[in-house]
């Protein structure tokens, strides 16, 4: 009796064992990645405030004078080759606020330069959004969130969508309430969700071979 118990708690030892060397990795995996995107500089939607900002544990702000701009990893990212050249990049989401209740919700896409990731591109999600997934799929990144329509409270968007974005074309792919026009040359983006009932647009310019980040952050181009 003493023997098959004794087999018992050893095959149980064993299956412990192995269940731990399969979640392990991917544990620690994960803890590596929000230690990393926690601790990154990112641009700033404030460029009068400061053009970047660097978190430490998650968190960061910068200051000019009176005023500041809060940044926070959110926690959400996703590997994928969003730039097609066979290396991997990540795809984060990331908040700001300059105080009160604002809380612009970004996806920022970290592109490798072949030394590390590096904060490329973002594109405006929503104020308050509320991140349900985010995946890649053939180098686009996927968003299924909650956003703001009409009717709905600051903190409790209710409308849900699944947009697709796209790195190399970062508006062709922007689907649900946007208008996209283009004046001058230089692409705007209507985001037709209300906030505080006015639309809140942002822009693409291009200049000098660089998309200069106006809500869409600085890349080189060929």
């Amino acid at each position: 009796m003493r023997l098959k118990r004794f087999a018992v708690g050893r095959r149980c030892v064993i299956l412990a064992f192995m269940l731990a060397a399969i979640h392990l990795p991917g544990r620690q995996s994960r803890a590596v990645a929000h230690r990393m995107f926690g601790n990154m500089t990112y641009f700033t939607n404030s460029p009068e405030i400061a053009e970047k900002a660097t978190l430490v544990d998650g968190e960061g702000a910068v200051w000019n004078g009176s005023l500041h701009a809060s940044l926070y990893y959110a926690g959400r990212y996703v590997y994928g080759d969003f730039n097609r050249d066979g290396r991997k990049d990540a795809a984060v989401i990331i908040g700001e606020s300059q105080g009160g209740s604002d809380d612009e919700v970004e996806l920022a896409f970290l592109i490798y330069d072949g030394t590390r990731l590096v904060h490329r591109q973002s594109v405006y999600l929503g104020d308050s959004a509320i991140i349900n997934a985010l995946k890649q799929r053939s180098g686009k990144v996927i968003v299924d969130m909650r956003i703001h329509q009409q009717g709905d409270c600051q903190a409790g968007p209710t409308k849900r969508v699944r947009n697709v974005y796209d790195y190399l074309n970062p508006t062709a792919d922007i689907r649900g309430d946007h208008h996209i026009s283009v004046k001058d040359g230089v692409e705007e983006i209507l985001n037709l969700q209300p906030k505080g009932g006015k639309a809140k647009p942002y822009q693409v310019r291009q200049g000098r071979k660089v998309i200069v980040r106006y809500r869409l952050g600085g890349e080189e181009h060929a």
